[in-house]
């Protein structure tokens, strides 16, 4: 079979045609003939999918057809001097499939006799004038000066089409010199995300042991460590904020409905079966059902036993793509969740901010406003005890804040 890759809404007969030359690669079967006409493809893509194509099908004939100006060069002389293809300028082939069968038994012949044709006149001078034995007329003479000419003006077309190749090759060349040059410092950035985590994970060594038990409760529980790639907003409750926790589950319902991602929550409170009576609509995993798999799997997720065996699972869960950690434990001012991603701190007083040294401008207070933070969360006189009402009172008063919150996620993540 022949494949043809160009926009032309012409069929021919015994040829496929196709759009791309990436469309070409995944034609199956032996193919005799591949003509490149042309395809609204990048340069570089272009050499990536023929240079593929050609060892996929390392014995089928390659012809570039297409005129001089608007053949892309680099191309040209990837097909004509490394894949030992022929260029032929001459569009009238594509005018049926006879002439496209044509081109492919005799590019050969095709390319030779339209190169330099004037070679020809000066070769049967000089054999002319070295064997004497011809005369040589003025009006031959002018022939043969019209061919030198000729000559002349062809071999400085070549240069000028080989210069214009190698500039194409050097612009390519250079293109992967800054590809290069941004993957290697996209590399050197990696290392120093990875290096501050584990110096971060280095400062926490005071937590590397859970602290003794009571009553076979832990008291705290050391830090987790998580490093894979996710959009990850951790929010850090100092001094037990009131409404943080459903100014939360509003933060992830605004991203759910306005924002269009697909956001899960996580809450981590402490010992005690309080809090679990105040949210018992909600999935929560503790000790007693850690190995019930059914537990981790939900838009809002509680637990009181954050290890990092249970943290790694809650985040694993692929059905979201954002991820809210909400922080209640009274141990340490630090997120329990080490990992990239933006911390925000929610603030119950302020000298919480400057007793713990907490950087204000990813401070969230209550109520009352305070200069350099990052705003303050509301108040409601008049709270709604149905959820659904309680719900649609935070979309609706609290968007600008979560609009905040969601703008800084987009400038503090992976």
């Amino acid at each position: 079979m022949n494949i043809l890759v160009s926009d032309s809404t012409i069929s021919y007969k015994n040829w496929i045609v196709v759009r791309t030359i990436k469309d070409a690669l995944s034609v199956v079967g032996f193919v005799e003939g591949l003509v490149y006409h042309k395809s609204q493809e990048k340069s570089e893509d272009k050499i990536k999918f023929m240079t593929e194509f050609s060892k996929k099908h390392t014995s089928c004939k390659i012809v570039y057809l297409c005129a001089k100006d608007k053949a892309d060069n680099a191309l040209k002389m990837l097909i004509t001097g490394g894949l030992n293809g022929k260029y032929v300028d001459d569009e009238f082939y594509l005018e049926s499939d006879r002439e496209l069968n044509t081109l492919l038994v005799d590019s050969a012949m095709i390319v030779k006799s339209s190169d330099l044709s004037g070679i020809d006149v000066l070769r049967d001078f000089f054999n002319r004038y070295t064997s004497g034995d011809k005369p040589i007329s003025k009006r031959y003479l002018s022939i043969v000066k019209s061919a030198a000419i000729e000559l002349s003006e062809a071999y400085a077309e070549k240069n000028k089409e080989i210069l214009e190749m190698s500039e194409s090759a050097a612009e390519i060349f250079s293109n992967s010199i800054d590809l290069i040059a941004q993957m290697r410092e996209q590399q050197e950035s990696l290392e120093k995300d990875i290096k501050s985590i584990r110096d971060r994970s280095a400062e926490m060594t005071s937590y590397s042991q859970p602290a003794r038990a009571i009553g076979g409760s832990v008291l705290f529980y050391p830090r987790v460590n998580y490093l894979k790639n996710k959009a990850i907003i951790r929010i850090k409750d100092i001094g037990d904020c009131p409404y943080v926790t459903s100014f939360c589950i509003g933060f992830r319902e605004y991203l759910e409905r306005i924002k269009s991602v697909r956001p899960k929550l996580i809450v981590i409170e402490g010992n005690g079966h309080i809090k679990r009576d105040c949210y018992p609509d909600f999935k929560w995993v503790v000790n007693e059902n850690k190995n019930d798999i059914r537990n981790y799997y939900d838009k809002v997720v509680f637990t009181n036993c954050p290890t990092t065996v249970i943290m790694s699972k809650l985040l694993d869960d692929s059905d979201y793509d954002t991820f809210i950690v909400l922080d209640k434990t009274e141990n340490y001012k630090d997120h329990i969740l080490n990992s990239k991603g933006l911390v925000i701190y929610s603030i119950a007083s302020e000298r919480f901010i400057t007793q713990l040294k907490l950087p204000k401008k990813d401070c969230i207070t209550l109520i009352k406003e305070v200069k350099g933070t990052l705003f303050s969360l509301p108040f409601f006189s008049d709270y709604p005890k149905r959820d659904d009402q309680r719900m649609n009172m935070y979309l609706r008063e609290c968007s600008d804040r979560y609009n905040i919150l969601f703008s800084a996620r987009l400038g503090n993540t992976l």
